[in-house]
């Protein structure tokens, strides 16, 4: 794994070693994941979506996605990674249906940001990136801020389509971006110019982003 130790990998050691909430704050996310998930897995013909949360943190957010497809079909499987927690540190392998990266990036030097996304893009053809566009509220036990690479939603697209030519926004505000790479993506731009104006939710937005970039 190329992005496996990162320059403050033992900052989110400790602080996992604390029990702070480190990666905890992506069980927000479940109803915009669950959106991209809920499309996804009702065009999948496998008897199996395979989901990966790369960079988990303590989150629960893949527990709280499998309680919603319990029982569905295809089965999820859900896998998660996180090199600053033992129990997540062994790399995945490859194959995911979709890899979700939340809350992770920015916590990364620039040159390490590459390697990660590159480390996704070798496990799926489909991903999802949450970026922070602001400072954290958050600082290492060095004293550092937490978010180590601050930038606009512009400068995240550009990156991610190093890896992902096809990566979209979903959705951008004034301190978040949602970036989709799959086929087509590039019409979720499309899709979300067109909600301007319009008192629409997010994750039906997300459903039907989803929905145009897949092309049916």
């Amino acid at each position: 794994m190329k992005s496996a130790a990162t320059r403050n990998l033992d900052q989110y050691r400790i602080m996992y070693r604390e029990g702070r909430k480190y990666g905890a704050s992506s069980r927000k996310l479940v109803g915009e994941v669950g959106s991209i998930l809920e499309v996804l897995m009702g065009r999948h013909s496998d008897a199996t979506f395979r989901l990966l949360d790369f960079g988990c943190g303590k989150s629960p957010l893949v527990d709280l996605l499998s309680e919603r497809a319990a029982g569905k079909t295809p089965a999820l499987h859900v896998q998660r990674y996180d090199p600053a927690i033992p129990e997540f540190s062994s790399p995945p392998d490859r194959g995911f249906d979709l890899v979700i990266n939340t809350d992770v990036l920015e916590h990364l030097d620039e040159n390490e940001a590459d390697l990660l996304i590159s480390d996704v893009a070798e496990r799926t053809s489909a991903a999802y990136f949450k970026i922070s566009t602001r400072v954290a509220w958050t600082f290492l036990p060095n004293g550092e801020n937490a978010h180590a690479t601050v930038k606009n939603s512009r400068w995240w697209l550009a990156k991610i389509k190093a890896a992902f030519p096809e990566a979209a926004i979903m959705h951008n505000d004034i301190d978040t971006v949602g970036i989709f790479a799959a086929r087509d993506a590039a019409k979720v731009g499309m899709v979300s110019r067109g909600f301007r104006g319009k008192p629409i939710s997010l994750k039906r937005r997300i459903r039907i982003a989803i929905r145009t970039l897949l092309g049916r």
